[in-house]
């Protein structure tokens, strides 16, 4: 056995019998025969760096194994390409020997086998005759099929490998030093194309997710102009009235009448305001400038509070609320990030719970808190439960939208504010049971992790 070159060096490979260089003793029609081998291998080259720059993925990597077979006169070749676990590799495409080959088949990746010690080492592995070493194991399919002897290299790619590229003969000596170049050459061309086709599909799902984020956009923009004009023309109503009994204090309009109409003014002005204070949430959020203020909170506390604030809601909706849980219950947090947390999932729960009871239960440990907040409402559709903490979903059908003063930020928000705290969030929900958020929070985030 012999190695040349340093491990892990691109121009590196492995022997398990030595070079056999052609001397005097190799006759003209050797020479000729090698000569011959090495035009063909640069024909099939330049045909396949022709066909890289056109074709699709599957049919380079078709041709690259096909004329890796004929380059190297082998009886079969073939590319297995590394599992995400990179523990093994799974058989992409392979040709020659029979038409048996199962394309599903899963083959180790250690580096007890040429092809894992090739991927391990990125060497370029030639075995002469597998009989005649214990080396290296072979696969059992290689076995039953006669193969004696190898060729194999790693296909590169931007990241991590994207396989082995592979060529075998039932001949002992089969391949030889002079078909590292070219097999180098094949793997190479399938890396290159492999990695163009990922950059390509990737650009296409990022194209797709800004249109999809722009037509989401757009839509939440019509919805933000409706939901402001409502507010906005109520209070130009409300302000009307008010006009007309101050220019006539004897008309038709009483003083109980003008109450009204400024309480109704008022009401619709806080509507507003919680509106834009989404709107300004939501920008704070998308670029991150979401300031955490580390100090002692008390989590009963802001439940109560927040039930409090929730007062009229709660009454209008039917709801009863019951809090379960420790009298107190204390972390490192942000206050006004867990205000909006649990304000947030209260809101959803009132507005969504369709007037069932609403159970708060709170739990804790040394290290955690937990928060849950249940509702016995319709529950939450499986086919929205992935989406229900991305930007401007509403849950639930969209003339349930119009008019409630959301614009499907509420559970964006609280997972953003999750995060920030270091915490996790999850929900389980059954359609006409209920739907329960549940969201744990270290009670004493580390410094230097904050």
């Amino acid at each position: 056995m012999s190695l040349r070159g340093p491990e892990n060096h691109e121009n590196s490979h492995m022997s398990t019998s030595g070079d056999r260089p052609f001397d005097e003793h190799t006759t003209p029609e050797a020479l000729r025969a090698l000569l011959d081998r090495h035009v063909n291998q640069q024909l099939l080259t330049a045909k396949l760096s022709r066909l890289a720059l056109r074709a699709r993925y599957a049919d380079v990597l078709r041709e690259a194994v096909e004329g890796l077979r004929e380059g190297v006169d082998a009886d079969n070749a073939e590319v297995l390409e590394l599992v995400p676990s990179e523990t093994s590799f799974h058989l992409r495409y392979a040709v020659g020997l029979d038409d048996a080959t199962q394309f599903d088949e899963i083959e180790p990746a250690g580096s007890q086998t040429a092809r894992g010690h090739a991927l391990r080492h990125n060497q370029v592995v030639i075995v002469d005759d597998f009989d005649a070493q214990t080396r290296f194991e072979r696969a059992s399919r290689l076995t039953q099929r006669g193969i004696k002897a190898s060729i194999t290299v790693r296909i590169p790619g931007l990241k991590r490998p994207i396989g082995v590229l592979s060529a075998h003969s039932r001949h002992p000596g089969h391949f030889s030093n002079d078909d590292v170049e070219f097999i180098r050459t094949v793997a190479n061309i399938i890396g290159e194309c492999a990695e163009s086709e990922r950059s390509e599909e990737q650009r296409k799902r990022m194209y797709e997710e800004l249109h999809r984020a722009m037509d989401v956009r757009e839509e939440m923009l019509s919805v933000i102009s409706h939901d402001l004009r409502s507010p906005a023309s109520a209070i130009k109503l409300s302000l009307e009235v008010v006009r007309r009994a101050v220019k006539d204090p004897g008309g038709p309009i009483t003083p109980e009448q003008v109450e009204r109409a400024i309480l109704k003014a008022n009401s619709n002005l806080d509507r507003m305001m919680s509106m834009m204070d989404d709107l300004l949430t939501m920008s704070r959020a998308e670029t991150d400038a979401f300031d955490i203020n580390w100090e002692e909170v008390d989590l009963r506390e802001v439940v109560e509070e927040a039930i409090a604030d929730h007062e009229r809601a709660i009454e209008a909706s039917g709801s009863q609320i019951s809090i379960e849980g420790p009298d107190v219950l204390v972390g490192q947090w942000d206050w006004v990030r867990v205000e909006q947390l649990v304000a947030n999932l209260l809101s959803n729960a009132i507005k969504y719970g369709q007037g069932s009871p609403i159970t708060i239960t709170l739990e804790a440990d040394e290290q955690t808190a937990t928060l849950r907040i249940h509702d016995r409402g319709r529950g939450i559709p499986k086919g929205e439960r992935k989406r229900i903490f991305e930007r401007y979903v509403r849950v639930g059908p969209k003339k349930e939208g119009k008019g409630n003063n959301s614009y499907g930020l509420g559970l964006w928000i609280v997972k953003r504010v999750v995060d920030s705290l270091h915490g996790t969030i999850r929900v389980d929900s059954t359609p006409g049971e209920g739907t329960t958020f549940e969201v744990k929070l270290p009670r004493n985030v580390e410094a230097e992790t904050r």
